[in-house]
Protein backbone atom coordinates (compact mmCIF):
# COMPACT_ATOMS: atom_id res chain seq x y z
CA UNK A 1 0.00 0.00 0.00
CA UNK A 2 2.96 2.10 0.43
CA UNK A 3 3.86 1.81 -3.49
CA UNK A 4 2.53 4.67 -6.18
CA UNK A 5 -0.97 4.83 -6.76
CA UNK A 6 -0.48 3.79 -10.89
CA UNK A 7 1.54 0.76 -9.12
CA UNK A 8 -1.25 -0.19 -6.89
CA UNK A 9 -3.85 0.15 -9.79
CA UNK A 10 -1.84 -2.38 -11.74
CA UNK A 11 -2.03 -4.83 -8.86
CA UNK A 12 -5.31 -4.37 -8.69
CA UNK A 13 -5.83 -5.00 -12.44
CA UNK A 14 -4.07 -8.42 -11.81
CA UNK A 15 -5.28 -9.51 -8.55
CA UNK A 16 -6.15 -12.61 -10.40
CA UNK A 17 -2.89 -13.34 -11.24
CA UNK A 18 -1.92 -12.76 -7.67
CA UNK A 19 -3.89 -15.27 -6.18
CA UNK A 20 -3.52 -18.11 -8.76
CA UNK A 21 0.69 -17.45 -7.64
CA UNK A 22 -0.54 -17.55 -3.77
CA UNK A 23 -2.58 -20.78 -4.66
CA UNK A 24 0.36 -22.59 -6.31
CA UNK A 25 2.54 -21.36 -3.46
CA UNK A 26 0.49 -22.76 -0.87
CA UNK A 27 0.43 -26.05 -3.12
CA UNK A 28 3.95 -26.36 -3.42
CA UNK A 29 5.27 -25.82 -0.09
CA UNK A 30 2.65 -29.08 0.75
CA UNK A 31 4.30 -31.29 -2.12
CA UNK A 32 7.83 -29.83 -0.51
CA UNK A 33 6.95 -31.53 2.69
CA UNK A 34 5.69 -34.29 1.35
CA UNK A 35 8.26 -35.33 -1.71
CA UNK A 36 11.12 -32.68 -0.62
CA UNK A 37 12.66 -30.15 -3.13
CA UNK A 38 12.62 -31.59 -6.66
CA UNK A 39 15.07 -34.04 -7.55
CA UNK A 40 15.70 -34.98 -4.03
CA UNK A 41 15.88 -38.02 -3.31
CA UNK A 42 14.96 -40.14 0.46
CA UNK A 43 11.59 -38.93 1.01
CA UNK A 44 8.33 -41.49 1.04
CA UNK A 45 6.36 -39.83 -1.73
CA UNK A 46 7.46 -38.41 -5.22
CA UNK A 47 6.21 -36.14 -7.69
CA UNK A 48 3.67 -37.21 -10.36
CA UNK A 49 2.60 -34.83 -12.77
CA UNK A 50 -0.57 -32.72 -12.61
CA UNK A 51 -3.97 -32.47 -12.64
CA UNK A 52 -6.36 -29.39 -13.14
CA UNK A 53 -8.27 -28.23 -10.95
CA UNK A 54 -10.27 -24.90 -9.42
CA UNK A 55 -10.99 -23.22 -6.29
CA UNK A 56 -13.63 -20.86 -5.55
CA UNK A 57 -12.72 -16.81 -3.91
CA UNK A 58 -15.62 -15.10 -3.19
CA UNK A 59 -17.39 -14.75 -6.39
CA UNK A 60 -14.59 -16.09 -8.93
CA UNK A 61 -14.15 -19.49 -9.56
CA UNK A 62 -10.05 -19.98 -10.30
CA UNK A 63 -8.49 -22.36 -11.92
CA UNK A 64 -5.26 -23.97 -10.63
CA UNK A 65 -2.85 -27.04 -11.40
CA UNK A 66 -3.05 -29.42 -8.51
CA UNK A 67 0.50 -31.72 -8.16
CA UNK A 68 0.17 -34.74 -7.75
CA UNK A 69 2.29 -37.03 -5.21
CA UNK A 70 2.39 -40.90 -5.22
CA UNK A 71 3.76 -43.18 -2.57
CA UNK A 72 7.13 -45.07 -3.94
CA UNK A 73 6.25 -48.04 -1.70
CA UNK A 74 2.11 -48.34 -2.23
CA UNK A 75 1.87 -46.72 -5.36
CA UNK A 76 -1.38 -44.94 -4.04
CA UNK A 77 -1.55 -41.21 -4.60
CA UNK A 78 -2.26 -38.80 -1.52
CA UNK A 79 -4.77 -36.19 -1.89
CA UNK A 80 -3.39 -32.64 -1.07
CA UNK A 81 -4.55 -31.39 2.47
CA UNK A 82 -4.00 -27.51 1.48
CA UNK A 83 -6.12 -27.94 -1.75
CA UNK A 84 -9.01 -29.52 0.14
CA UNK A 85 -9.25 -26.61 2.62
CA UNK A 86 -8.72 -24.10 -0.40
CA UNK A 87 -11.70 -25.60 -1.94
CA UNK A 88 -13.70 -25.02 1.21
CA UNK A 89 -13.08 -21.28 1.32
CA UNK A 90 -16.40 -19.92 1.59
CA UNK A 91 -18.10 -19.60 -1.68
CA UNK A 92 -19.67 -16.98 -3.71
CA UNK A 93 -23.38 -18.68 -3.36
CA UNK A 94 -24.81 -15.56 -1.36
CA UNK A 95 -22.94 -12.69 -3.20
CA UNK A 96 -24.31 -14.23 -6.30
CA UNK A 97 -28.09 -14.84 -5.15
CA UNK A 98 -27.84 -11.31 -4.06
CA UNK A 99 -26.00 -10.60 -7.61
CA UNK A 100 -29.42 -11.74 -9.45
CA UNK A 101 -31.54 -10.71 -7.12
CA UNK A 102 -30.80 -7.02 -7.19
CA UNK A 103 -31.69 -7.37 -11.15
CA UNK A 104 -28.21 -8.72 -13.05
CA UNK A 105 -29.81 -11.37 -15.06
CA UNK A 106 -28.13 -14.84 -15.34
CA UNK A 107 -26.48 -14.42 -18.86
CA UNK A 108 -24.90 -11.49 -17.52
CA UNK A 109 -23.58 -12.86 -14.69
CA UNK A 110 -22.46 -15.69 -16.41
CA UNK A 111 -20.30 -12.86 -18.77
CA UNK A 112 -19.14 -10.99 -16.02
CA UNK A 113 -17.82 -14.40 -14.51
CA UNK A 114 -16.05 -15.36 -17.62
CA UNK A 115 -14.05 -12.45 -18.07
CA UNK A 116 -12.97 -11.75 -14.35
CA UNK A 117 -11.64 -16.18 -14.71
CA UNK A 118 -10.61 -16.10 -18.18
CA UNK A 119 -13.23 -17.70 -19.68
CA UNK A 120 -13.51 -20.13 -17.06
CA UNK A 121 -16.46 -18.50 -15.23
CA UNK A 122 -19.93 -20.17 -14.90
CA UNK A 123 -22.17 -20.41 -18.05
CA UNK A 124 -25.95 -19.58 -17.56
CA UNK A 125 -27.04 -23.13 -17.36
CA UNK A 126 -24.35 -24.18 -14.91
CA UNK A 127 -25.26 -20.34 -12.96
CA UNK A 128 -28.95 -21.21 -13.18
CA UNK A 129 -28.63 -24.65 -11.70
CA UNK A 130 -26.35 -23.19 -8.63
CA UNK A 131 -28.90 -20.30 -7.72
CA UNK A 132 -31.58 -22.86 -7.80
CA UNK A 133 -29.63 -25.14 -5.60
CA UNK A 134 -29.36 -22.24 -3.17
CA UNK A 135 -32.52 -20.87 -3.46
CA UNK A 136 -33.76 -23.88 -2.61
CA UNK A 137 -31.56 -24.10 0.31
CA UNK A 138 -33.43 -20.96 1.40
CA UNK A 139 -36.74 -21.64 1.69
CA UNK A 140 -36.33 -25.11 3.40
CA UNK A 141 -34.57 -22.49 6.09
CA UNK A 142 -37.42 -19.97 5.37
CA UNK A 143 -40.01 -23.02 6.30
CA UNK A 144 -38.29 -24.79 8.88
CA UNK A 145 -38.07 -21.41 10.81
CA UNK A 146 -39.35 -21.46 14.64
CA UNK A 147 -40.86 -18.92 16.77
CA UNK A 148 -40.92 -20.64 20.35
CA UNK A 149 -38.11 -17.43 21.57
CA UNK A 150 -40.10 -14.44 19.78
CA UNK A 151 -43.00 -12.89 20.81
CA UNK A 152 -45.23 -11.47 18.05
CA UNK A 153 -48.01 -8.23 19.12
CA UNK A 154 -49.27 -8.01 15.41
CA UNK A 155 -49.74 -10.06 12.00
CA UNK A 156 -50.23 -8.24 8.99
CA UNK A 157 -51.80 -10.54 6.39
CA UNK A 158 -52.45 -9.55 2.51
CA UNK A 159 -52.32 -10.94 -0.88
CA UNK A 160 -49.73 -10.36 -3.91
CA UNK A 161 -50.18 -11.77 -7.45
CA UNK A 162 -47.07 -13.33 -9.40
CA UNK A 163 -47.48 -14.90 -12.70
CA UNK A 164 -51.44 -14.84 -12.63
CA UNK A 165 -51.30 -16.56 -8.91
CA UNK A 166 -52.07 -15.39 -5.78
CA UNK A 167 -49.69 -15.57 -2.99
CA UNK A 168 -50.67 -14.81 0.43
CA UNK A 169 -48.13 -13.42 2.87
CA UNK A 170 -47.98 -12.83 6.91
CA UNK A 171 -45.65 -9.92 8.52
CA UNK A 172 -45.00 -10.28 11.45
CA UNK A 173 -44.37 -7.51 14.31
CA UNK A 174 -42.40 -8.69 17.12
CA UNK A 175 -42.48 -6.71 20.51
CA UNK A 176 -39.42 -4.92 19.95
CA UNK A 177 -40.96 -3.29 16.45
CA UNK A 178 -39.51 -5.10 14.72
CA UNK A 179 -40.72 -7.03 11.22
CA UNK A 180 -40.29 -10.15 9.89
CA UNK A 181 -42.02 -12.59 7.09
CA UNK A 182 -43.80 -15.76 8.78
CA UNK A 183 -45.11 -17.13 5.78
CA UNK A 184 -46.11 -17.50 2.22
CA UNK A 185 -48.57 -19.87 -0.03
CA UNK A 186 -50.06 -20.33 -3.09
CA UNK A 187 -53.99 -19.49 -3.55
CA UNK A 188 -55.74 -18.48 -6.25
CA UNK A 189 -57.96 -16.93 -4.23
CA UNK A 190 -58.24 -15.78 -0.06
CA UNK A 191 -60.14 -18.84 0.26
CA UNK A 192 -60.37 -19.91 4.13
CA UNK A 193 -58.75 -23.42 4.22
CA UNK A 194 -55.50 -22.29 3.39
CA UNK A 195 -55.43 -19.50 5.12
CA UNK A 196 -56.09 -21.90 8.05
CA UNK A 197 -53.18 -24.01 7.14
CA UNK A 198 -50.79 -21.47 6.93
CA UNK A 199 -51.99 -19.81 10.34
CA UNK A 200 -52.14 -23.46 12.17
CA UNK A 201 -48.68 -23.76 10.46
CA UNK A 202 -47.12 -21.49 12.43
CA UNK A 203 -48.33 -21.78 15.31
CA UNK A 204 -47.25 -25.30 15.26
CA UNK A 205 -43.95 -24.25 14.58
CA UNK A 206 -44.30 -22.17 17.98
CA UNK A 207 -46.00 -18.86 17.18
CA UNK A 208 -48.19 -17.98 20.38
CA UNK A 209 -50.87 -15.69 20.68
CA UNK A 210 -52.96 -16.21 24.30
CA UNK A 211 -51.77 -12.96 25.68
CA UNK A 212 -53.75 -11.24 22.06
CA UNK A 213 -52.61 -10.63 18.86
CA UNK A 214 -53.59 -7.70 16.67
CA UNK A 215 -54.09 -9.11 13.18
CA UNK A 216 -54.07 -6.28 10.25
CA UNK A 217 -56.52 -7.94 7.36
CA UNK A 218 -57.57 -6.38 3.94
CA UNK A 219 -61.41 -7.69 4.62
CA UNK A 220 -61.47 -10.98 3.17
CA UNK A 221 -64.00 -12.81 4.66
CA UNK A 222 -61.09 -16.23 4.11
CA UNK A 223 -58.89 -14.58 5.81
CA UNK A 224 -61.55 -13.32 8.51
CA UNK A 225 -62.72 -17.18 8.78
CA UNK A 226 -59.25 -18.47 9.35
CA UNK A 227 -58.69 -15.97 12.17
CA UNK A 228 -61.57 -17.00 13.89
CA UNK A 229 -60.62 -20.88 13.86
CA UNK A 230 -57.03 -20.74 14.36
CA UNK A 231 -57.18 -18.10 16.80
CA UNK A 232 -60.76 -17.55 18.07
CA UNK A 233 -61.16 -15.16 20.93
CA UNK A 234 -57.47 -14.41 21.36
CA UNK A 235 -57.32 -12.19 18.02
CA UNK A 236 -58.33 -8.63 17.77
CA UNK A 237 -58.90 -7.88 13.95
CA UNK A 238 -58.20 -4.55 12.79
CA UNK A 239 -59.37 -3.88 9.23
CA UNK A 240 -57.39 -2.26 6.55
CA UNK A 241 -58.50 1.66 6.39
CA UNK A 242 -56.87 1.69 3.09
CA UNK A 243 -58.96 -1.01 1.61
CA UNK A 244 -61.80 0.30 3.01
CA UNK A 245 -61.87 3.79 1.56
CA UNK A 246 -61.15 2.23 -1.73
CA UNK A 247 -63.37 -0.06 -1.60
CA UNK A 248 -65.92 2.92 -1.16
CA UNK A 249 -64.40 5.45 -3.60
CA UNK A 250 -64.54 2.93 -6.53
CA UNK A 251 -67.97 3.48 -6.63
CA UNK A 252 -67.88 7.36 -6.92
CA UNK A 253 -67.07 9.83 -9.74
CA UNK A 254 -63.88 11.71 -9.96
CA UNK A 255 -65.53 14.67 -8.30
CA UNK A 256 -66.79 12.99 -5.08
CA UNK A 257 -63.82 10.81 -4.80
CA UNK A 258 -62.22 13.22 -4.19
CA UNK A 259 -64.03 15.15 -1.53
CA UNK A 260 -65.09 11.86 0.34
CA UNK A 261 -61.58 10.14 0.59
CA UNK A 262 -60.53 13.02 2.66
CA UNK A 263 -63.88 13.24 4.50
CA UNK A 264 -63.10 9.60 5.60
CA UNK A 265 -59.17 9.97 6.30
CA UNK A 266 -60.26 12.94 8.70
CA UNK A 267 -62.90 10.30 10.46
CA UNK A 268 -60.33 7.59 10.70
CA UNK A 269 -57.85 10.30 12.48
CA UNK A 270 -60.45 10.95 14.96
CA UNK A 271 -58.84 9.38 18.27
CA UNK A 272 -62.47 8.62 20.27
CA UNK A 273 -63.88 6.01 18.97
CA UNK A 274 -67.39 7.44 19.31
CA UNK A 275 -66.19 10.93 17.65
CA UNK A 276 -64.83 8.20 15.02
CA UNK A 277 -68.02 6.56 14.26
CA UNK A 278 -70.17 9.63 14.25
CA UNK A 279 -67.81 11.08 11.41
CA UNK A 280 -68.58 7.45 9.72
CA UNK A 281 -71.97 7.43 10.50
CA UNK A 282 -72.56 10.73 9.06
CA UNK A 283 -70.59 10.31 5.77
CA UNK A 284 -72.83 6.84 5.49
CA UNK A 285 -76.20 8.82 5.52
CA UNK A 286 -74.44 11.25 2.67
CA UNK A 287 -73.34 8.37 0.87
CA UNK A 288 -76.68 6.61 0.58
CA UNK A 289 -78.28 9.55 -1.05
CA UNK A 290 -75.52 9.40 -3.69
CA UNK A 291 -75.16 5.99 -4.00
CA UNK A 292 -76.32 3.22 -2.74
CA UNK A 293 -73.54 0.71 -2.95
CA UNK A 294 -70.71 2.97 -1.90
CA UNK A 295 -73.11 2.96 1.20
CA UNK A 296 -72.86 -0.74 1.99
CA UNK A 297 -68.84 -0.74 1.30
CA UNK A 298 -68.75 1.73 4.18
CA UNK A 299 -71.43 -0.40 6.30
CA UNK A 300 -69.54 -3.71 6.03
CA UNK A 301 -66.94 -4.30 8.71
CA UNK A 302 -66.78 -0.75 9.74
CA UNK A 303 -66.41 -1.60 13.64
CA UNK A 304 -63.22 -3.55 12.62
CA UNK A 305 -61.77 -0.56 11.00
CA UNK A 306 -62.16 1.02 14.25
CA UNK A 307 -60.44 -1.28 16.61
CA UNK A 308 -57.20 0.91 17.95
CA UNK A 309 -60.15 3.86 18.68
CA UNK A 310 -61.55 0.85 21.07
CA UNK A 311 -58.26 -0.01 22.48
CA UNK A 312 -57.24 3.80 22.71
CA UNK A 313 -53.73 3.55 20.90
CA UNK A 314 -54.74 4.82 17.27
CA UNK A 315 -52.67 8.26 17.86
CA UNK A 316 -49.83 6.31 18.11
CA UNK A 317 -50.24 2.96 15.79
CA UNK A 318 -52.74 4.60 12.95
CA UNK A 319 -50.16 4.68 10.50
CA UNK A 320 -48.38 1.41 11.33
CA UNK A 321 -50.79 -1.26 12.16
CA UNK A 322 -54.20 0.94 10.77
CA UNK A 323 -53.36 -0.16 7.47
CA UNK A 324 -51.55 -3.38 5.06
CA UNK A 325 -49.48 -0.68 4.26
CA UNK A 326 -46.27 -2.24 5.72
CA UNK A 327 -46.72 -5.14 3.46
CA UNK A 328 -47.68 -3.59 0.36
CA UNK A 329 -44.47 -2.03 0.67
CA UNK A 330 -42.79 -5.30 0.95
CA UNK A 331 -44.43 -6.10 -1.70
CA UNK A 332 -43.48 -3.57 -4.48
CA UNK A 333 -39.71 -4.54 -3.23
CA UNK A 334 -40.72 -8.03 -3.86
CA UNK A 335 -41.47 -6.98 -7.56
CA UNK A 336 -37.78 -5.13 -7.69
CA UNK A 337 -36.69 -8.49 -6.89
CA UNK A 338 -38.59 -10.47 -9.48
CA UNK A 339 -38.84 -8.21 -12.58
CA UNK A 340 -35.99 -9.84 -14.30
CA UNK A 341 -37.39 -13.18 -14.36
CA UNK A 342 -39.38 -13.08 -17.82
CA UNK A 343 -41.34 -16.55 -17.20
CA UNK A 344 -43.51 -18.08 -13.72
CA UNK A 345 -43.18 -21.49 -14.95
CA UNK A 346 -44.31 -23.25 -12.00
CA UNK A 347 -45.16 -23.27 -7.87
CA UNK A 348 -41.38 -24.00 -7.11
CA UNK A 349 -40.05 -21.71 -9.40
CA UNK A 350 -42.37 -18.91 -7.43
CA UNK A 351 -41.78 -20.01 -4.35
CA UNK A 352 -38.14 -20.34 -4.81
CA UNK A 353 -37.95 -16.29 -6.19
CA UNK A 354 -40.17 -14.73 -3.97
CA UNK A 355 -38.71 -16.35 -0.51
CA UNK A 356 -35.41 -15.51 -1.67
CA UNK A 357 -36.64 -11.94 -2.55
CA UNK A 358 -38.53 -11.55 0.90
CA UNK A 359 -35.25 -12.96 3.03
CA UNK A 360 -32.90 -10.43 0.73
CA UNK A 361 -35.91 -7.32 1.64
CA UNK A 362 -35.85 -8.43 5.74
CA UNK A 363 -32.60 -6.95 5.83
CA UNK A 364 -33.60 -3.43 5.03
CA UNK A 365 -36.57 -3.30 7.34
CA UNK A 366 -36.97 -1.05 9.69
CA UNK A 367 -38.92 -0.86 12.90
CA UNK A 368 -42.87 -0.06 12.91
CA UNK A 369 -43.06 3.79 13.63
CA UNK A 370 -43.20 4.36 17.90
CA UNK A 371 -41.77 0.89 17.87
CA UNK A 372 -41.00 2.31 21.79
CA UNK A 373 -44.87 2.46 22.78
CA UNK A 374 -45.91 -1.34 21.87
CA UNK A 375 -46.37 -2.01 25.78
CA UNK A 376 -48.93 0.00 25.60
CA UNK A 377 -50.37 -1.68 22.50
CA UNK A 378 -49.91 -5.15 24.66
CA UNK A 379 -51.27 -4.05 27.78
CA UNK A 380 -54.21 -2.24 26.07
CA UNK A 381 -54.84 -6.32 24.23
CA UNK A 382 -54.52 -7.75 26.91
CA UNK A 383 -57.14 -5.96 29.33
CA UNK A 384 -59.65 -6.52 26.55
CA UNK A 385 -58.65 -10.31 26.76
CA UNK A 386 -59.18 -10.05 30.76
CA UNK A 387 -62.51 -8.27 30.93
CA UNK A 388 -64.01 -9.65 27.33
CA UNK A 389 -65.76 -12.16 29.07
CA UNK A 390 -67.87 -9.56 31.42
CA UNK A 391 -68.37 -7.06 28.29
CA UNK A 392 -69.97 -6.21 25.29
CA UNK A 393 -67.39 -8.19 22.72
CA UNK A 394 -64.55 -5.12 21.63
CA UNK A 395 -64.95 -6.57 17.97
CA UNK A 396 -68.47 -7.36 16.10
CA UNK A 397 -68.01 -9.40 13.55
CA UNK A 398 -71.97 -7.88 12.15
CA UNK A 399 -71.02 -4.75 10.65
Amino acid sequence: MEQPINIQLELLNNHLDMIKMVVNSLLEQEVESLAGMRYSRGNPYRRWGVNQGSIRVGAQKIPCRVPRVQHRDTQEFSPLEMYERLRELPEQSREMVNSILHGLSMRDYGKVTDQLTDSFGMSPASLSHEVKQRMLETVESFENRRFEDERYVALLIDGKHLGDEQMMVILGIKEDGQKQVLSVTQSHTEHAQPCIDMLQNLVNRGLTYQEGLLVVIDGAKGIRKAIDVVFGEKAIVQRCRWHKRENVLSYLNENDKQIYKRKIQNAYQEDDYAQAKAALDKIGNELKVKNIKAYYSLQEGLEETLTLQKLKVNEIFSRSLGTTNCIESLNSQITKYTRNVKRWMNSEQRFRWIISAFIEAEKSMKKIQNAKKIPKLTEAMKKYLTFAHETEPLISTKN
